[in-house]
């Protein structure tokens, strides 16, 4: 056939005539495999080889195009047991270890797409959006009935954090620096107990006010400093909640009120053991410091100060059967020298630390 016989040029593989180039493209069967060009000569598809560096692959290349299938695995036909990606005619995309077994599935089925993570065959963990209205959160859920502990997100700064990851009931954060911001709402922690710690400070701060609040009452170990206005505890009252300052000086005092009775003008008080165990001695760098008040006709004074007891007289050694009542005021225990302690800010401290701190520690 002569229209046929004009479709081929001799000596060269066979293409679509050049005179038929209004049409899409053309193809060419070489050596290398057969081509599909665009209508400006340009290679769209290859199927057979190429050169990839020194390296000669083979396959299917489609260059700016498209590729339909209902099944497409990157495994052999038939190979159960290495590793690889398919894609089912439900959509669902499976890829599997280097033994051939499943390790993560992602699904769009039911209009709701999740992600299953697997392990040894098993599943494990499925993320998925919940569907319940006014949610839709992101939710990480272990598969019921299965053995997950927890869940772990680390990063490569060491910063990780642990849900029911060791103890199924625990949250564990950790980090060089931890934030926590709610912009303009809230933040709440409630548990039977909270702890927070660190090697060098735990620091909460607020524009406006933090509070505390434990009915039970708050403990703190170590030392406490408080700056800005002075420290009030609130009272409240049926006139309103009051707030009451707290005595403070440079020492670390503290002070023993009672009542006394004068008998023949004089009194001996026997202070209490369980606050001598807390105070240092009466001595030259830890005095004890006393105020007398009589609630009668006298004018006392401290006569003889003992280690465990001291002496109030009556001047006029007449006063008898008048109460009064003392104050004694004396240094904590091994807090003795210590007046004015210097506060270095925490800036300083940071400096401090770096500088001690061994370089990739």
């Amino acid at each position: 056939d002569e229209e046929i016989a004009g479709w081929y040029k001799a000596n060269a593989p066979f293409y679509t005539s050049e005179d038929q180039k209004q049409w899409p493209g053309y193809l060419k069967a070489e050596t290398d495999g057969i081509k599909v060009y665009d209508p400006n000569d340009a290679l769209r598809v290859l199927l057979g080889s190429w050169l990839s560096g020194a390296i000669r692959k083979y396959g299917l290349k489609i260059i700016g195009g498209e590729l339909y299938a209902s099944y497409f695995s990157t495994r052999p036909e038939g190979d159960t047991t290495s590793a690889g990606v398919e894609v089912d005619t439900d959509g669902i995309i499976t890829i599997f270890d280097n033994t051939g077994q499943i390790g993560m599935k992602i699904l769009g089925t039911g209009g709701q797409g999740r992600i299953e993570w697997w392990l040894h065959g098993t599943k494990y963990i499925t993320a998925y959006v919940n569907p319940v209205t006014g949610d839709n959160s992101l939710l990480f859920l272990p598969e019921i009935g299965g053995s997950t502990t927890g869940f772990g997100f680390e990063a490569t700064s060491g910063a990780r954090l642990d849900i029911g990851r060791h103890s199924s009931d625990v949250i564990f954060l950790s980090a060089k620096n931890i934030s926590l911001d709610s912009a303009d709402g809230g933040i709440g922690m409630y548990a039977p107990a909270i702890s927070m710690g660190g090697s060098q400070y735990v620091s909460i701060a607020s524009p406006y006010e933090v509070t505390i609040t434990c009915p039970n009452g708050t403990e703190i170990i170590g030392g406490l400093r408080v700056s800005g206005t002075p420290k009030n505890a609130v009272e409240y009252t049926e006139y309103g909640n009051l707030e009451i300052s707290a005595v403070e000086c440079p020492e670390v005092r503290y002070i023993y009120f009672d009542t006394g009775i004068l008998t023949n003008g004089e009194c001996r008080i026997d202070i209490d053991p369980r606050f001598l165990a807390c105070i240092e001695p009466n001595t030259e760098h830890s005095k004890w410091v006393f105020d007398v008040t009589p609630h009668g006709k006298a004018m006392l004074y401290i006569d003889e100060i003992g280690e465990n007891y001291f002496v109030v007289k009556d001047y006029h050694e007449v006063a008898d059967g008048i109460e009064f009542s003392w104050t004694l005021s004396a240094v904590r225990k091994d807090f003795a020298h210590r007046k004015f302690m210097e506060v270095i800010p925490k800036n300083v401290v940071e400096s401090r630390i770096t500088r001690r701190t061994p370089k990739g520690q």
